[in-house]
């Protein structure tokens, strides 16, 4: 009885060791699945992403907003799943860290500088801190936070933040070698069913309705442009070459397996080349090269010969496919499907070897972007419109995330200044003239920190003692190092678009958290540190107040509440807003149905009202009926229809009043309006028009529109 006594007495503090332990396991199943969980999202990234294309009748943005869409919605699914993990670490926990937490938490805070991981990550977050910073001084804050239509993703903050936790995501969270092979198959898969789907373009046919955009002579894919299309493929097959060097000896299965690797290289190497785009080309050239200096002293020469033998073998393959399938269709000979002109090796020979007009400014419009995105990054000319904060503010933190085409018009030559240019054709000076000096310096340390860690990984684990996992470590560094150039150089003369940026910052966390996962002893400091077996004291609840243990949680809680509406209100609702403004678009113009259009495209207003294209819309469906109502005996009805046509596209122009087009059509407009007698409508164009003449100066239209306007009015230039 006393014993029993005894055992009784012994418990407050046991039975509640006991009962954590007990919640230890359970929460450690809930940790397994919440794990499933974000390997799933990033998973889907990286498949779907590539691939996916909507109807081109039931949306306007095809090609850009589904992957976009798909980008953010598993970049929330991971940030909910991370925040859950995090509550649920607080609650069992009941925020107490015990010493050797402590201890473990000092030494990733500590800086360390003979680990590059730390490097790489600093660097990472500081493009997220930089991009953060250049919205909160751009000069349109709704554009660079949200971007500038449903499918302008590239560069604002919302985006810049979906692939950042995309990158930490996999960086930390990828923990075992199958969760390693199954994201780098995924990402070759969706690299070769991309030039599967291309291959079917250059034959005419369009699968999954999917067409190209540029017709069999220069497929599209899944892309929407051929260069696009080219750099998304560079980098899957990047991925292939690299991981043929895991074949260690030539034997029936490894002959087998190499055969596998040759006919995904084949495939995606015939894709490229039909593409006819030489800045993706020099990036695939730059990768191979990589390979073939940084493999020999790692693996040696019989098996940087073995991949250099598929690899040929793979080009020679994709020639000799091209050869034998090329085609010209005779001149004045209209034809449609198969019978159209494909791509011939004459053709590739002659743009690979052409370099007339490269260095021509009048024939090559990259020159002349180039030369203004300098201008404009150097001199930061104020737009006539939008936050305007002085030369050294623009200097350091840019005009802002996605504004590079509206501000461009300022500095465009008169050849480009009746086009939307969106992006500088070159990566660098992009994002010197949206996030100023700071961005491109976060950039260009986060692209050398990623350089660093490779090739100190590539040396480093040459020391450790189990071979192969130090063999299996070096092929996938390389690998994703190989891909990771051949992207960075494609984009010094090319755009960066979401189905390639997606695979590119996965791969960056990726290349980190491989040598952890393949060689974890080279990483003992890691927050995967096994446990030394000694047993740690499970903390006491009653050692901290509830009210910090609840508010902790609360806050979790509302973060995550954040991120679901965020991606509700962003992602899903846009993709709605898209499908119902695509059959306002998309109903017969010869014969319209003024109703049923007017009624979608208000739904979409009313999903999305932040969106200036849906508004320009409603004003060119209000100027149907205006000019449908022209006649004498319907006058006020037409000037009814104009005066509704006109207060659309000032709502547009009110959401971005630099971009060039908008304010044409609300000057337009309000002219119109003008010839119904309404004065503040003449007075209105007047002052567009000025506004247009410092926001595209050189165009050839906006002076003599000017003067014209001004004559009429009375007034004086």
């Amino acid at each position: 009885m006393t014993a029993i006594r005894a055992k009784n007495q012994r418990t407050p503090r046991q039975r509640r060791n006991t009962q954590a332990l007990a919640g230890q396991t359970n929460s450690a199943e809930i940790r397994a699945w919440l794990g499933r969980g974000i390997e799933l999202a990033w998973l889907v990234a990286a498949v779907v992403t590539p691939l996916i294309v909507l109807s081109e009748t039931e949306f306007i943005a095809k090609t850009e907003l589904p992957k976009i869409a798909v980008i953010r919605l598993s970049a929330g699914l991971i940030l909910l799943l991370l925040l859950a993990e995090l509550g649920l670490s607080i609650w069992q926990r009941h925020f107490v860290i015990s010493s050797r937490q402590m201890a473990q938490l000092a030494a990733h805070l500590k800086p360390n500088r003979r680990d590059p991981r730390h490097w790489v990550m600093a660097s990472m977050a500081a493009v997220l801190i930089t991009t953060a910073l250049a919205f909160a001084f751009a000069l349109l804050p709704g554009l660079s936070m949200w971007g500038a239509d449903p499918s302008g993703d590239s560069n604002s903050l919302y985006s810049t933040a979906s692939y950042g936790v995309l990158f930490f995501g996999v960086a930390t969270r990828l923990r075992t070698p199958a969760q390693l092979w199954r994201l780098l198959g995924a990402m070759v898969i969706a690299g070769t069913l991309a030039a599967l789907i291309g291959i079917a373009q250059y034959f005419g046919e369009a699968p999954f309705g999917i067409r190209s955009t540029s017709g069999s002579v220069r497929i599209s894919g899944t892309a929407g442009n051929p260069i696009f299309f080219a750099t998304l493929l560079t980098v899957t097959l990047m991925l292939t070459i690299g991981m043929s060097l895991s074949i260690r000896e030539l034997t029936r299965k490894t002959i087998g397996w190499l055969s596998i690797y040759g006919l995904l290289a084949s495939l995606q190497m015939m894709a490229i080349l039909v593409t006819l785009s030489r800045g993706p080309w020099i990036g695939a050239i730059a990768g191979v090269l990589a390979v073939a200096a940084l493999a020999p002293p790692v693996f040696g020469w019989r098996r940087v010969a073995t991949t250099g033998a598929v690899t040929a073998a793979a080009f020679v393959v994709a020639l000799v496919f091209l050869l034998t399938t090329s085609y010209t269709a005779p001149d004045n000979f209209e034809a449609t499907g198969s019978d159209t002109s494909r791509t011939s090796v004459s053709d590739i020979r002659a743009r690979a070897t052409s370099l007339s007009g490269v260095f021509d400014s009048n024939i090559n419009g990259r020159l002349p972007r180039w030369e203004g995105a300098l201008d404009l990054a150097l001199n930061r000319p104020e737009p006539p419109a939008g936050a305007a904060l002085g030369y050294p503010i623009r200097f350091l933190f840019g005009y802002g995330p996605d504004t590079f085409p509206d501000v461009f018009t300022m500095v465009a030559p008169e050849n480009l200044s009746n086009i939307r240019t969106t992006a500088a054709h070159n990566d660098p000076l992009n994002r010197l003239v949206e996030t100023g000096l700071i961005g491109l310096l976060a950039w260009a340390a986060l692209w050398s920190s990623l350089a660093f860690f490779v090739l100190r990984n590539l040396w480093t684990s040459r020391h450790n003692a189990n071979r192969r996992n130090r063999g299996t470590s070096q092929v996938v560094t390389l690998a994703i190092g190989a891909a990771l150039l051949a992207w960075f150089v494609s984009r010094l003369t090319g755009i960066p678009k979401s189905g390639d940026i997606v695979l590119v910052w996965m791969l960056a966390g990726l290349v980190l958290a491989a040598p952890r996962v393949l060689i974890p002893r080279a990483f003992p400091s890691n927050d995967l540190e096994e446990p030394t077996g000694e047993p740690e004291t499970v903390p006491d609840a009653s050692a901290t107040s509830p009210a910090i243990r609840y508010i902790a949680t609360a806050t979790i809680g509302l973060l995550a509440l954040a991120t679901i509406w965020i991606t509700w209100t962003e992602t899903v609702q846009r993709l709605s807003a898209d499908s119902t403004a695509a059959n306002a678009v998309s109903t017969d113009l010869a014969n319209p149905n003024v109703s049923s259009r007017l009624n979608d495209i208000d739904q979409a207003i009313a999903q999305t009202a932040d969106q200036p294209r849906y508004h320009t819309i409603r004003s060119e469906i209000d100027e149907l009926i205006a000019n449908d109502s022209g006649s004498s005996d319907l006058t006020t009805a037409s000037a009814a229809a104009i005066l509704e046509a006109t207060e659309s596209a000032e709502r547009a122009l009110a959401l971005n009043p630099l971009d060039r087009d908008f304010n044409f059509r609300a000057a337009y407009l309000n002219w119109e309006l003008a010839k119904t007698g309404d004065l503040d409508a003449a007075l209105r164009t007047y002052a567009l028009y000025e506004r247009l003449v410092v926001l595209t100066p050189q165009s050839p239209d906006v002076g003599p529109r000017l003067a014209a306007v001004g004559e009429a009015l009375g007034i004086k230039p």
